[in-house]
């Protein structure tokens, strides 16, 4: 449907994410120690089998792709490192199922980063100090604390567990409460994102970029303006990056804009790869002593080989030379 009805190039490089049920964030906390078992860098790969992951997500330790996504030194000394992980089954069954379209991705990321990726594009502002990226759907609202560039903490939140027994959507699939609830169930939950990173009130003025499917997103921004008395920006994905004509702004298009970017333009936005844990993974470890006994015995082999080659040889070179020798004995009796 994609190449045939779309017209998709099948030699372009293919980026997917995971559903935001299926990517689980955590906070970790290390001392300076223990930072020696984690990755150096941001955006690397972690051992699914590390005592650090085991319990950390919902996800039988055998079946975690875990990656970090950002780390900071805390007021207490310690770090605190952002991880992400699925389960490989998840994993798998979405690679499967692209497979059986004949793609295969070059990279799997989590929604919130490829959306992270539009807004930095898109609203450069972001890339300094301190600010709060708002994603809600229909179903979904996801939050992220980002400071200068990095994301600290992300949080996936059903719309209907943040109601509670009031259902945030109609049979439609629209959003059902009023807007006056959606503001109220924003400015809540990024208090409590923000204090579980900061350990402080929201401060005034922060900077906010919101991403919705709401009909009305500007007075949705006042709201949420007023309720945190901060300066709320609604996200355009074609601030900077041209968009096709009609082309709606709704988080599946900052998702697909964000995927596009995180393979065109890798040095500018910042993002994970599943399919680097899951390759690095399956790497076999080296056995050294089965290498060194295979090597040996391949060595043995060869000479075994070069020796039965130079017997044969010599005993072809024999059997000439009596030849020749029977040959010169006729020839000399002859002339005699």
């Amino acid at each position: 449907g994609l190449f045939a009805k779309f017209a998709f190039d099948r030699r372009a490089a293919v980026a997917v994410s995971m559903p935001h049920d299926g990517v689980f964030f955590r906070i970790l906390h290390t001392d300076a120690a223990g930072l020696d078992s984690f990755p150096r860098q941001a955006a690397r790969p972690l051992r699914g089998g590390s005592s650090a992951l085991e319990n950390s997500f919902p996800i039988p330790p055998g079946q975690i792709v875990a990656h970090v996504c950002s780390y900071h030194p805390s007021s207490d000394g310690k770090y605190s490192i952002l991880a992400a992980a699925v389960s490989r089954e998840s994993l798998n069954e979405r690679l499967s199922i692209l497979a059986g379209a004949k793609i295969h991705p070059q990279l799997v990321d989590a929604p919130i980063f490829a959306a992270y990726s539009t807004v930095a594009i898109n609203h450069p502002e972001i890339r300094t100090g301190r600010a709060v990226i708002v994603d809600v759907d229909e179903s979904c609202l996801t939050l992220a604390v980002t400071c200068d560039n990095d994301v600290l903490i992300v949080r996936n939140i059903p719309i209907a567990l943040a109601c509670g027994d009031k259902p945030a959507v109609d049979g439609q699939g629209q959003i059902d409460s009023s807007r006056d609830t959606l503001a109220e169930i924003i400015a809540r939950e990024a208090r409590i994102t923000w204090h579980r990173v900061f350990g402080t009130a929201i401060e005034p003025n922060t900077a906010i970029f919101l991403i919705t499917t709401d009909d009305d997103p500007v007075y949705l921004k006042s709201l949420v303006e007023q309720a945190l008395d901060c300066c709320v920006t609604v996200v355009d994905p074609s601030a900077a990056v041209e968009a096709a004509p009609g082309q709606k702004t709704d988080p599946s298009a900052c998702v697909a804009e964000g995927l596009a970017l995180r393979l065109i333009a890798p040095d500018q936005t910042k993002g994970i790869n599943f399919l680097d844990v899951d390759s690095d993974d399956k790497k076999v470890p080296i056995n050294v002593k089965r290498e060194l006994f295979s090597h040996t015995a391949l060595a043995a082999a060869t000479i075994v080989f070069l020796l039965v080659g130079l017997f044969v040889q010599l005993r072809r070179l024999e059997a000439a030379y009596a030849d020749v020798k029977d040959r010169i004995q006729e020839t000399f009796r002859a002339a005699c």
